[in-house]
């Protein structure tokens, strides 16, 4: 590191310790997306600063921990010394604090860490925080929740609401995106912008999956993570946050592990962090969260291979999603020869395969790629139909758009580009196809598997999903880099799914 990078970092931890900045909502969108009528609320907030001087709870979250129909998982945090702090859950939205009393009030109790001397804004600036965890047990489905954390001496968070997963195949939203990874105060104002413009266009999604990166610094920084947190909270005060590990994510001192509360790690399963791999059932559809920083351990890769095939075969649900980080196959510039996507594409692919994945949710390559169906590293013929011609906004682009897509033999494997700054380049055609691509690959052929666009936007996504029985529609939005407004009301590209 030479002296000039090593004083800016500095300078910049100095700065960020004194500037824990809110960010401004953009202006909400007049056109929304949703299946069901239930709204947690008109208007998403922005951030309230992270307390800095009390044991009020902050950083907190709702995560989905087993089944959602009747169940949910909540992290928080407090500065150190905290009493011990509770989980306070009430059916019905609209509630402030005086309604949480009563024989209807749920109560939970939570368990407490301490963490000492964590890395803050560097590894020598630190701070120590209490992280809490609780879950919310015998719901009833398709219900509407307030819920708050915290004891009356400390004091209580505000009042969030969620929904718990009808018990039926009803339809339902969800919001997907990918590599928030923001590092500083612009970063987290760009990353806030996607988020809660994505909240506004789909007020009924029941949660938000981030397949990875959510921030940036490797060597785990508190203020990261706070940020991320805490600019966001107007949408995680809203629904479920679905964390997925990225490589940015994954460090030694595990407070990707410490902020979530996600199903606990598979038996058998010794090296993964906790919480990193897991599975749910909403609706018709299996979810199975995947770690994808295990390539080096051969092993354990073994296991959550063996875990995958155990949850697929005992699920009766239509559609099978597996979200992950570093991409199976992928058109980046950066990474389409990564040694080691090579390795999870050679152990993940065939099982795909044998267990008829439908969708895979992908992150890490920071372009927008449609590919598929795939199987056998070869696209299946004749599963694509109602593909059209768009104008390519990146010279690598495939200038295409749309398209139905029939998964009955196959897996479609998808990138909506980035919900934060970091933009990566397609490759072309003739880099893909050579014999030096190939041998690094291990895939000939390889432009023909992308079937819908490529291309590379240079604008923050976010993708609503909509799932029923019949299909699965993918409608992706632009959100201006400049302005952090949405670019348009209609999708900027928009697949279906069927089978």
């Amino acid at each position: 590191m030479n002296s000039k990078f090593k004083t800016t970092r500095i300078l910049v931890a100095a700065i960020l310790i004194f500037n824990i900045l809110m960010v401004q909502s953009p202006q909400a969108s007049s056109s929304v997306e949703g299946v069901q009528a239930f709204q947690t609320g008109a208007t998403v907030q922005t951030a309230s600063p992270v307390p800095s001087a009390t044991n009020k709870p902050f950083n907190l979250n709702a995560n989905i921990n087993g089944s959602p129909k009747t169940r949910m998982g909540f992290a928080w945090y407090t500065n150190p010394g905290a009493s011990e702090s509770q989980l306070q859950v009430l059916a019905g939205v609209g509630k402030d604090s005086d309604d949480f009393q009563g024989a209807e009030l749920l109560v939970f109790s939570a368990t407490k860490k301490s963490l000492t001397k964590v890395n803050y804004t560097s590894e020598t600036l630190k701070k120590s925080f209490d992280s809490f965890k609780a879950i919310a047990s015998n719901l009833a489905p398709n219900t509407a929740y307030s819920y708050r954390v915290g004891n009356e001496t400390n004091g209580w968070s505000d009042v969030c609401t969620f929904m718990t997963a009808p018990a039926d195949k009803s339809a339902f939203s969800f919001i997907y995106v990918a590599d928030t990874q923001a590092s500083n105060t612009s970063n987290f104002k760009v990353t806030s912008n996607t988020l809660i413009n994505a909240a506004k266009r789909v007020p009924n999604a029941k949660f938000t999956l981030i397949t990875g990166d959510l921030v940036d610094n490797r060597l785990g920084m508190e203020w990261e993570m706070e940020q991320f947190l805490s600019t966001m909270k107007g949408v995680w005060s809203k629904m479920p946050l679905v964390p997925i590990l990225g490589n940015h994510d994954s460090n030694y001192v595990d407070n990707f592990s410490n902020h979530f509360n996600t199903a606990p790690l598979p038996t058998g399963m010794k090296v993964a962090k906790p919480g990193t791999v897991y599975s749910f059932e909403y609706g018709d559809t299996l979810f199975m969260i995947l770690n994808t920083e295990l390539a080096t351990s051969t092993a354990e890769l073994d296991r959550m291979a063996a875990w995958m095939a155990k949850v697929a075969n005992a699920s009766t649900k239509k559609w099978k999603i597996a979200a992950f980080h570093r991409g199976l196959y992928t058109g980046s510039s950066s990474y389409q020869t990564d040694s080691v996507s090579k390795i999870i594409r050679k152990k993940f692919a065939p099982l795909f395969d044998k267990l008829k994945i439908d969708l895979a949710l992908q992150g890490h390559s920071h372009v927008y790629e449609v590919i598929g169906p795939v199987k056998a590293g070869k696209l299946v013929s004749g599963a694509v139909s109602g593909v059209g011609a768009s104008k390519k906004i990146n010279a690598n682009g495939n200038g295409k758009k749309g398209g139905v897509f029939n998964v009955k033999t196959g897996t479609m494997y998808f990138l909506n580009n980035a919900a934060g700054i970091k933009f990566y380049t397609p490759r072309t055609k003739a880099e893909m196809n050579s014999a030096k691509n190939v041998t690094a690959t291990g895939v000939s052929n390889y432009y023909s598997l992308f079937t819908g666009k490529l291309d590379q936007p240079k604008h923050q996504t976010f993708t609503c999903v909509n799932v029923s029985s019949s299909s699965l529609v993918l409608n992706t939005y632009l959100v201006n880099s400049s302005t952090g407004a949405l670019i348009g009301q209609a999708p900027w590209d928009t697949i279906k799914i069927v089978k």
